[in-house]
């Protein structure tokens, strides 16, 4: 049997949101995620592309690797202290509570249509054969898998 701990990790939201920031990368892109997104960028462009994008290899020229990592980690660190980041945790821990309930309402039958092999699998690689979709579900909810 599998059992799912589902955990909303605030750091992860914050550097899932901004770095998976294109339409396509979100169940449904709200005006919520989009004025965090907007507030981080405001906050410090250069640290919100770093986080983003990474390093660009021309910049390396005048900094290092240390400077990098600590702009990042002071950007992070400050953002989730943002209003909009708020509202985005309480709707993440929202939608968590939503995905919990379903997943635990048909947790007979999900046992029944895929295994933790399955899970683990497409955690490792992502770009494996498509999962069902009740397990496509449970993972964007920051899922981890255990069996019990």
């Amino acid at each position: 049997m599998i059992n799912l701990n589902f955990i909303a990790d605030r750091n992860l939201l914050a550097v899932h949101t901004i770095r998976n920031s294109s339409k396509d990368r979100f169940l449904h892109k709200n005006d919520t995620v989009v004025d965090f997104q907007n507030e981080a960028w405001n906050f410090d462009k250069e640290a919100y592309n770093l986080l983003r994008y990474g390093p660009s290899e021309m910049s390396f020229v005048n900094n290092s690797l240390e400077g990098y990592v600590q702009k990042v980690k002071n950007f992070q660190e400050k953002i989730v202290l943002f209003k909009e980041f708020e509202k985005l945790t309480a709707e993440t821990l929202q939608a968590k509570k939503q995905v919990m309930t379903e997943w635990n309402n048909n947790l007979e039958k999900s046992n029944a249509k895929i295994s933790l092999h399955d899970l683990n699998s497409r955690v490792l690689n992502p770009s494996g054969p498509p999962l069902p979709a009740i397990a496509r579900r449970a993972t964007a909810g920051f899922a981890r898998f255990n069996s019990r």
